[in-house]
């Protein structure tokens, strides 16, 4: 005989179901929304890629989200990127990203950052993230952003696109292939190419890649459901491998990706090669060097690892200017000779010299790990100990 207990009002039970937004995806067996909540996920780059996953990450219901862009939304957004409006542009699009995602759900908690990924984001923020999803459109960006997450062991999802074709390649370090492993040294001279001989920034526009929606609507659908899979902490399929889609063709390739145990990309940060050092990048190198003899007893000198421009020497006058910032951020245009406007001969190095200038005068970002050169050739890491 059925008790009063066990009869359920199916309209209020309707009604119960259609008020919880997650509802649908949580009929998935295996499916946590709190674990999706309480994640915590860094997308690099806000174009056509990084628009369409940010929307399905928000919809997802994915906690905390972190975008970088530093460039500004153009007309030519417009037809491929849904959370981007006509009066959006020339505003940065990781605020603009930040601001279409709070629109739909205003739980999620949304960091946009305005900056340069390869010089002005510290490397130790990568070991806050649960995740990495880059869409950037540069081989730079993507080998820092490869292999800051292999220096934490954070798994990266990597996605792009070229015309009806996307690419999506899974890297669990330090298990899988990295997106270094493959790179071959045609590979490190076109990164090189968007830069002078001695490292300094070209005037030349960078090339364009043809992208359509659609193949961005599929690439960043394959990236979003990869990511709940490892969010989940269950296997990823395309686990050391990359899957590639010709919308032409429709064909689905899925190549496996075998790790170059010689990698450049493959860091290895552990207690025996590591120091832990409070600093801030208002840290002046001289106080960082006084912290660093307190825990060591040796000789060292601190590198960075992007290249510092320290000024230039000219060969016809012979007069000296002073200028002191990352190389890869200076143009070509700065080093001509004020007195005889010959080309002067760049002093670049990646050591850092200034003892009395801060740590961001050497254009050492917040959080960043740096290097330490020991005697005998050893290398060690100092990494900051700071709450984040």
């Amino acid at each position: 005989m059925m008790k009063d207990q066990d009869i359920i009002d199916l309209e209020e039970e309707s009604k119960r179901l259609s008020e919880d937004r997650f509802e649908r995806q949580k009929r998935i067996s295996w499916w946590n929304q709190d674990l999706l909540k309480s994640s915590n996920v860094l997308v690099v780059g806000a174009g056509t890629l990084g628009n369409e996953l940010c929307k399905n990450l928000a919809l997802l219901g994915v906690g905390k989200i972190s975008i970088i862009d530093n460039d500004d939304v153009e007309p030519v957004n417009l037809s491929r990127s849904i959370l981007m409006r006509e009066e959006d542009i020339g505003r940065n699009k990781a605020e603009v990203l930040a601001k279409r995602i709070k629109e739909i759900d205003s739980n999620i908690e949304i960091v946009p950052l305005n900056l340069d990924v390869v010089y002005q984001y510290g490397s130790a923020n990568y070991r806050n993230f649960d995740l990495v999803l880059m869409t950037v459109d540069n081989m730079e960006a993507r080998m820092y952003i490869n292999r800051y997450c292999n220096m934490w062991n954070i798994p990266l999802i990597n996605g792009g696109l070229d015309g009806l074709v996307c690419e999506v390649q899974v890297i669990q370090p330090p298990q899988t292939a990295c997106y270094e492993c493959t790179f071959s040294a045609q590979d490190y001279a076109t990164i090189k190419e968007k830069y002078s001989c001695d490292g300094l920034m070209k005037s030349d526009p960078a090339g364009k890649i043809a992208m359509v929606i659609t193949s961005a609507a599929i690439g960043a659908g394959l990236m979003s459901q990869e990511a709940v899979k490892l969010l989940h902490g269950a296997n990823s399929s395309l686990a050391g491998r990359r899957a590639i889609l010709d919308g032409f063709t429709n064909e689905f390739t899925i190549l496996s990706v075998a790790r170059n145990p010689n990698c450049q990309g493959h860091y290895r940060i552990g207690a025996d090669n590591s120091l832990w050092i409070e600093y801030l990048a208002d840290t002046t190198l001289r106080d960082l060097k006084i912290k660093v003899r307190e825990v060591l007893r040796s000789d060292f000198q601190i590198f960075h690892d992007k290249s510092i421009l320290y000024g230039g020497n000219c060969p016809s006058c012979g007069k000296r200017k002073d200028i002191m910032g990352l190389a890869g951020m200076i143009p070509e245009g700065a080093m001509f000779c004020e007195n005889c406007r010959s080309f002067l001969s760049p002093d670049v190095h990646g050591d850092l010299r200034m003892d009395d200038s801060t740590l961001k005068d050497h254009g050492v970002p917040d959080n960043h790990v740096l290097t330490l050169a020991l005697p005998g050739g050893q290398l060690k890491y100092i990494i900051p100990n700071i709450n984040n």
